[in-house]
C-alpha cells in the first residue's frame, strides 16, 4: 500500500511538473511569437525604407546626370518629391530602429529568450545603416538642387527680362519715343504697381510670357520695392554698344560735324537716341556717351557697305580667373560677399573706377547666376587679368 501511494505520488508530482514545463513552454512560445512578430513588422518597414530611397533616388537620377535641359520649375518639383521621399524612408527607418529596440528589450527581460532576436536583427541593423546612409545622400543631392534651381530661376528670370527690354527698346524706335516718354504714358508719371506695368508687358508685341510671367518679371525687376520707378524703368532699357572698329564720335547726327573724339576698339558707349539715317552719307547713326570718360555725341553703327563699327553689348563681363566680390569700391576696405568662379558673367552696373589703394581699376556688377553684387578687380596691378568683356 505504501509502495502504491508512493508512486501515485510520484506520478502526480510528475504531471505537474510536466503541466508546469508546458506552462512555462507555452509562455516561451508565445513570447518568442510576440519577439518574431516585433521583428517581422522591422522587417517590413525596412523593405519599405528600402522601396522608397529607392524611388528617391530614381527622382534625382536626372538631376544628378545634367539638369541644363531642366526648367528651374523642373528642378524644384524633382527636389521636392525626391525631399518627401526621403523623409518617408527616414520615417519608416525611425519605426525599425523602434521595433529592433524593442525586440532586443524583450528578449533581455526573459531568460529563455535571451539571443532570440540575433538571427534576424544584426541582418535588419546592417540593411537600417545603408538605407541611412542613401537617405543622407539623397537629402544633400536635394539640397544642391535647390540651390541650383534658385540661381537657374533667377538667371530664366534674368533672361526675360533682357528680352523685355529689347521689345520695349523695340517699341520706343517705332513710335519715336524716349524712355522718360513712355514711362509717363504708362502710369502718368507714377511708379508702377505690378498690375499696371504686367498689362503693359502682356501688351507688346515681340515678347513672349507663360501665364503669370509678366507678374513674375515685374516683381524680379521692381525687387523689395515692390513698384517700378522712373530710375528703374530707365534703367531697365538702357542700352549698351562696344566699338569693333575704330570710328569718330561726331557732335552731330551728320558724319561731316565736328568730330568730339575716336571711339577705339573696345569702348563702351550708352545708347541714348536713335538709330537714325544720315542721309548724306546713308548710314545709321546713334546719339551715344562713352562711359569711359562721358564724351557725348554720335557714332556710326555700320558702314555703307555692312562693315560694323558698334554692337550691341560690351556692359557684360566674364570671369577669366577665380577673383572675389566685395562690397566696396577699396580692395584694402571691403568685405568679402562671394568668390567667383572662372566662367561667371557680370552685368556692368557701374563701369571702370580707379582703387588708389592698390591702383586697379575695378567694375560695379551683378552676377548673373545668383543676382550677388559687389565689386570687382578687372586686372591686377601686376597685369593678371581677372575679368574681360563678353
Amino acid at each position: 500500500m505504501h509502495i502504491k501511494v508512493g508512486i501515485a505520488r510520484s506520478e502526480a508530482k510528475a504531471r505537474i511538473r510536466r503541466a508546469q514545463e508546458k506552462a512555462r513552454q507555452d509562455r516561451l512560445d508565445e513570447e518568442r511569437r510576440v519577439v518574431q512578430s516585433i521583428l517581422d513588422e522591422a522587417e517590413a518597414s525596412m523593405r519599405s525604407a528600402e522601396h522608397i530611397i529607392g524611388r528617391a533616388e530614381d527622382v534625382g537620377r536626372p538631376l544628378n546626370q545634367d539638369d541644363a535641359k531642366l526648367s528651374a520649375e523642373a528642378i524644384e518639383k524633382a527636389a521636392a518629391d525626391g525631399d518627401s521621399l526621403a523623409k518617408q524612408a527616414e520615417s519608416e527607418l525611425v519605426v525599425v530602429q523602434e521595433k529592433l529596440k524593442g525586440a532586443e528589450e524583450a528578449c533581455t527581460v526573459s531568460e529563455g529568450l535571451h539571443g532570440f532576436d540575433q538571427q534576424d536583427a544584426p541582418q535588419i541593423w546592417e540593411r537600417q545603416e545603408n538605407v541611412k546612409a542613401r537617405v543622407e545622400t539623397v537629402a544633400s543631392a536635394v539640397r544642391k538642387s535647390r540651390e541650383r534651381a534658385v540661381r537657374k530661376a533667377y538667371a530664366e528670370m534674368d533672361q526675360k527680362q533682357l528680352e523685355c527690354a529689347t521689345a520695349i527698346r523695340t517699341q520706343l524706335s517705332s513710335q519715336g519715343q524716349s524712355g522718360e516718354e513712355l514711362f509717363a504714358n504708362i502710369g502718368d508719371g507714377k511708379p508702377l504697381t505690378t498690375e499696371l506695368f504686367a498689362e503693359f508687358l502682356k501688351g507688346l508685341p515681340n515678347l513672349e510670357l507663360d501665364a503669370g510671367q509678366a507678374e513674375k518679371l515685374v516683381e524680379h525687376i521692381a525687387g523689395e520695392a515692390g513698384n517700378i520707378s522712373k530710375e528703374q524703368f530707365l534703367e531697365l532699357i538702357r542700352l549698351y554698344y562696344k566699338c569693333v572698329k575704330t570710328t569718330a564720335l561726331n557732335e552731330d547726327i551728320t558724319i561731316k560735324s565736328k568730330q568730339v573724339r575716336r571711339l577705339d576698339v573696345g569702348e563702351v558707349v550708352e545708347f541714348f537716341e536713335g538709330p537714325t539715317l544720315e542721309d548724306a552719307a546713308g548710314v545709321r547713326r546713334i546719339r551715344c556717351r562713352a562711359v569711359q570718360d562721358e564724351a557725348m555725341g554720335w557714332a556710326t553703327l555700320a558702314g555703307n557697305q555692312g562693315t560694323p563699327f558698334l554692337e550691341p553689348g560690351g556692359n557684360f563681363y566674364s570671369v577669366v580667373k577665380e577673383t572675389l566680390l566685395t562690397d566696396g569700391l577699396s580692395v584694402t576696405d571691403s568685405k568679402t560677399i562671394r568668390r567667383l568662379a572662372k566662367g561667371e558673367v557680370i552685368e556692368v552696373l557701374e563701369f571702370q573706377k580707379n582703387d588708389a589703394s592698390v591702383d586697379v581699376k575695378r567694375i560695379k556688377g551683378k552676377v548673373k547666376l545668383d543676382g550677388a553684387t559687389g565689386w570687382v578687380t578687372v586686372a591686377s596691378n601686376q597685369g593678371a587679368i581677372f575679368i574681360e568683356p563678353c
